[in-house]
């Protein structure tokens, strides 16, 4: 329920400002890779304001998708690894602005900064450790399946990065992108994605 009205309300917007402010439509896919996770797959719909020809506003959702993280568990200069986390979801809504930093013919160099909410759903799993008795050694971790819990959290965003946009013609071009995004809902709780995606702009 609460993807579908997510989903509709960016529409709408989308809908009553195309007419009078949208210059271009990028529809976009690729990979997103948490920091502590496994790589996962996103698709992205992105609605542009020309300002110039050096600035650019934008609005951007889309969803994105990744299985399990890592968890890591030190002992005896060796690393343990289980998992938390598996299944996450997120709907990201994002505002954010693009400077053109070149122009070679057709072919633009642009950076970006962007402001936004995510709202991020996964199952979350507490962890099994065995040790020995007498010698305190670990000799097990992994997940309790049977903890798995279903849990949402509201997350503030930000981030930039760095892209080139090839024109094929008038009403059409391309784009690849690579960008850095930091969520989280407090300073100690922050965690970092990185995002390769490529996607089609419709210009207006």
């Amino acid at each position: 329920m609460k993807k579908s009205c997510f989903a509709v309300l960016f529409f709408m917007f989308f809908g009553n400002v195309s007419c009078q402010f949208v210059n271009s439509v990028n529809l976009n896919a690729g990979l997103i890779m948490p920091t502590t996770g496994q790589t996962g797959t996103l698709i992205g719909l992105e609605v542009t304001h020309k300002i110039n020809n050096t600035w650019s506003l934008y609005l951007s959702s889309g969803i994105l998708n990744w299985n399990r993280n890592k968890v890591l568990l030190s002992w005896d200069y060796s690393d343990l690894s289980s998992y938390n986390e598996d299944n996450h979801q997120m709907y990201p809504i994002y505002i954010g602005t693009r400077m053109v930093i070149s122009t070679i013919k057709t072919f633009q160099i642009y950076a970006n900064l962007e402001l936004g909410y995510n709202y991020l759903k996964y199952n979350s799993y507490q962890n099994f450790i065995i040790t020995d008795e007498s010698t305190k050694k670990i000799l097990a971790f992994y997940v309790n399946q049977a903890s798995r819990r279903e849990t949402s959290e509201n997350l503030i965003g930000v981030g930039f990065g760095l892209g080139f946009v090839q024109n094929i013609s008038n009403s059409f071009s391309f784009l690849v992108e690579y960008k850095r995004n930091t969520i989280g809902n407090n300073l100690d709780n922050l965690r970092n994605h990185f995002i390769l995606k490529s996607g089609l702009i419709f210009n207006m």
